[in-house]
């Protein structure tokens, strides 16, 4: 209906916007109206864009079952891509609930979709989520070769919140991997450019105050630790009074170890 199509697009241009509360009441809407009318493919778009809502807000198993709805429902018709973005995205989901196992088939699955399709700018996307699995792997090594592929794509692709999300990434692999001095320059360098994205300066704000308490400055540590919170608030604060905002998860796709004190 011309009603969900209003709708999804303004739960689009919301979500996009980082303001979650009215994201989520428009999109919401409109998978009523689709779910009505049994428009199958709308209903494929807007299950992904209310599931990527839902992860951005640390709802995890309610984005899970949406993104399973999106891939079923694209075997229905010629929507090879948007299965390939709704497995790609309902890995990362997988990784942060710690199902390593099914999260790695459905990277597999993503990626030979878009290898059929012949979807650079996927198969870039998809060298960042491979990089957040291997870190939860344990396998820093691994994530930093793949998270600095995607930022090689990434970087000439006008796409900055996913060239962000590489940076972080790689940022984190290097603070595992030891090598602090580097992994403050990136998030140094990711803070710069993050003056209008709450979510992602809380997550270098945060990483910053870890690097800190490595290196003994506990002083340094809190200050930043607080200044991450400020911002993990200011993130939180366009959700609906009463509905879980999780711990700060990145708007742009993330969950990281910086984020849990991890590093």
């Amino acid at each position: 209906s011309l009603q969900g199509v209003i709708d999804s697009s303004r739960g689009l241009l919301e979500l996009h916007r980082g303001r979650y509360a009215p994201a989520l009441r428009w999109l919401e809407s409109a998978l009523r109206e689709f779910e009505r009318e049994g428009a199958a493919h709308r209903l494929v778009e807007v299950r992904m864009d209310l599931a990527a809502a839902y992860q951005a807000l640390n709802l995890l198993p309610e984005a899970a079952s949406l993104f399973e709805l999106a891939i079923e429902g694209g075997r229905d018709g010629e929507m090879a891509v948007e299965q390939a973005w709704a497995a790609a995205d309902l890995a990362l989901t997988l990784v942060k609930l710690d199902r390593a196992d099914e999260a790695h088939e459905r990277l597999k699955q993503a990626r030979a979709l878009f290898e059929s399709q012949g979807h650079a700018m996927g198969l870039a996307r998809l060298e960042s989520h491979a990089a957040a699995w291997s870190l939860a792997a344990g396998r820093a090594d691994q994530a930093l070769v793949q998270a600095e592929r995607a930022e090689g794509v990434l970087a000439e692709s006008g796409m900055r919140g996913w060239l962000i999300d590489a940076q972080l990434l790689a940022a984190e692999a290097l603070a595992v991997l030891g090598r602090s001095k580097a992994a403050w320059s990136r998030l140094e360098q990711t803070l710069e450019h993050a003056a209008d994205l709450p979510e992602v300066r809380a997550r270098c704000l945060t990483g910053l105050g870890l690097l800190l308490r490595r290196r003994g400055d506990l002083g340094g540590a809190r200050r930043q630790a607080r200044a991450g919170l400020h911002s993990y608030a200011r993130a939180a604060g366009a959700v609906d009074q009463g509905r879980p905002a999780g711990r700060g998860a990145s708007a742009l796709g993330y969950g990281s170890s910086f984020e849990n004190g991890h590093v």
